[in-house]
């Protein structure tokens, strides 16, 4: 297949996502566990790897977490940059999200529900050393939303997938596409990044959904 009929083959992939019932995917709460990421200022609001494209998905996940609350899901995570002043990361990604920085907490929108979730830090693009895995009950189905999906989406959603295939829990790891976004830049197509790293996740067996509604 050529890059074009390949580009279009994605767009028609993602015009064709599912949309998922929330009176279905959380009719069983217990069932459930959010995991947002990176949804901080410093992504999210303003500093050098501030965007737009980030900023414009913080409406669709308070929607999704006020409606996962209202239906009494309370399994609420959430894994932010929050570095060290040598991070190892600053010699690739410019300075942001140091510890104890504005850029480091969350956007003021999740200050009504910030009592409900439980919040870790990483001094990296991975969240595979914060444990989170130990406090996600074996069998849940996994709803990861944040930013960027290229970037600690990907290293999430692909992580918690591969804990769980590698006990053989069951449980879905789902990533509604509206609660999701990277940023644009000249070296770096947003739309492209989106697009392919939302497939390449969709054919390791995570499930892309349109959103939840």
């Amino acid at each position: 297949m050529d890059n074009l009929k390949y580009l279009e083959f994605l767009q028609n992939w993602k015009y064709n996502l599912p949309t998922y019932n929330t009176g279905e995917i959380f009719s069983v709460p217990e069932s459930i566990s959010i995991v947002s990421t990176d949804l901080v200022n410093g992504f999210c609001k303003s500093g050098f790897l501030y965007s737009d494209r980030n900023k414009s998905v913080i409406g669709a996940n308070i929607n999704l977490l006020n409606t996962a609350i209202s239906y009494k899901v309370n399994s609420v995570f959430a894994v932010n940059d929050c570095h060290t002043k040598d991070s190892k990361e600053f010699s690739y990604f410019s300075e942001h999200c140091l510890y104890n920085s504005n850029e480091s907490n969350m956007v003021i929108e999740f200050n009504p529900l910030i009592h409900k979730i439980w919040k870790f830090k990483k001094n990296s693009i991975s969240s595979s050393f914060t444990g989170i895995e130990k406090l996600i009950e074996k069998n849940k189905n996994i709803i990861i939303t944040g930013v960027c999906t290229d970037i600690c989406v990907y290293q999430i959603a692909t992580y918690l997938l591969a804990y769980k295939n590698e006990n053989n829990y069951e449980g879905r790891i789902i990533i509604p596409e509206n609660c999701v976004a990277t940023y644009d830049s000249e070296n770096h197509p947003g739309d492209l990044y989106h697009l392919m790293f939302l497939y390449n996740m969709h054919i390791n067996g995570i499930r892309i959904v349109k959103e939840i509604v």
